[in-house]
């Protein structure tokens, strides 16, 4: 149970730390090279959130094994934990959309900024471009998801001060 809690509290400071870069320092600072510093947060963010609702799950014997590749783990999410905790498909279109856009960033050989984009080419030219406003959506539904997983701690926290209350009123 140790681990799942310590994978929320990542989960949630990488969240905050992108938040925080979004809402307060770019709008200060207004350099574009801050928007894949955000995405990345954003990355990470989603993939402790993801593992924490896998390891729950296998935690409670609710699925057999708990796979250690992304595109696996996402798969298992996409297939389980999004009937389970009542969540929008559209999450694992942005786990995806934030996947693709770090690996794109990983083999690029020339990154720029372009009036209010930040701008990736790949080797062949193929351009993607990260805006403010599309690092904000990422945020917010991030957000969404983070607050499903908060809530579960929340139950689990819940329902281990309660079994803990009755054993000491015995």
């Amino acid at each position: 149970m140790e681990h799942f809690i310590d994978l929320v509290k990542e989960a949630n400071r990488y969240f905050e730390t992108a938040d925080h870069l979004a809402y307060v320092t770019f709008p200060v600072v207004n350099d574009k090279k801050i928007l894949m510093l955000i995405v990345e947060h954003v990355h990470k963010a989603l993939v402790k959130g993801v593992e924490a609702f896998l390891y729950y799950d296998s935690l409670y014997k609710r699925i057999s094994n708990m796979p250690s590749n992304l595109n696996n783990q996402i798969s298992l999410f996409k297939n389980y934990t999004l009937r389970r905790y009542n969540l929008s498909s559209e999450m694992v279109l942005l786990i995806k959309e934030v996947d693709d856009l770090i690996k794109h960033r990983e083999t690029s050989p020339v990154e720029f900024t372009r009036r209010e984009s930040y701008i990736i080419s790949s080797n062949n030219y193929r351009l993607k471009s990260v805006s403010i406003e599309k690092v904000k959506k990422f945020v917010t539904l991030t957000k969404d998801l983070l607050g499903k997983l908060n809530e579960v701690l929340e139950r689990e926290n819940d329902r281990r001060f309660s079994w803990y209350c009755k054993g000491r009123a015995q």
